[in-house]
């Protein structure tokens, strides 16, 4: 009976927990290229790592995803040049 009760007891909220993470990952991005003088730090790494510009999107280093999930920002056309180290 309780293992019934155990697996009936509510959603798995480990999804969205992903969500989320991916989420803070492309605001930190959006933040940086906003304007802020530092790069973000890299959720998944626990170094300091630049983020890296594709031709279309700014993405962290993070595992291999696929789709929502991969920790990536599009840029537009008409978007700034990501600086490549801090500003002093």
């Amino acid at each position: 009976m309780g293992n019934r009760l155990v697996a009936i007891q509510g959603p798995d909220f480990m999804p969205y927990i992903a969500r989320l993470d991916v989420l803070d990952a492309r605001l930190r991005l959006f933040h940086w290229l906003a304007g802020a003088s530092n790069p973000p730090t890299n959720p998944w790494r626990s170094r300091a790592a630049t983020p890296r510009r594709a031709a279309t999107e700014l993405c962290f280093d993070a595992p291999p995803t696929d789709g929502d999930r991969r920790p990536c920002l599009p840029l537009l056309s008409s978007a700034r040049p990501t600086p490549t180290t801090p500003a002093d």
